[in-house]
């Protein structure tokens, strides 16, 4: 079953703003971002970022080509979810 539009573009939006976010994040603290003050969490937002990407490819890209598993990409939709758990552990 296919998402709705308004679905698809939002993920896509979120997806841009943290990786942008992320690419930001590395160029200033550069090896400072994987190894001091909150490097587990730096670390989780790299994979969360990286997840989300790798789901963005395997759903555009591949599309046509092969039969997605759709429980696996809700479970990746689940892992970005607690991203939202850091954000707001941070704005606390």
């Amino acid at each position: 079953q296919d998402d709705p539009l308004f679905f698809d573009i939002t993920e896509i939006v979120f997806f841009f703003i943290f990786a942008v976010e992320l690419i930001l994040r590395v160029s200033i603290f550069r090896l400072d971002f994987f190894t001091t003050g909150d490097w587990k969490w730096n670390w989780f937002d790299v994979v969360i970022v990286l997840t989300a990407l790798f789901e963005l490819i395997m759903k555009y890209i591949v599309q046509g080509a092969v039969e997605l598993n759709v429980t696996g990409l809700r479970f990746l939709r689940i892992i970005k979810i607690s991203r939202l758990i850091r954000i707001i552990r941070v704005v606390r």
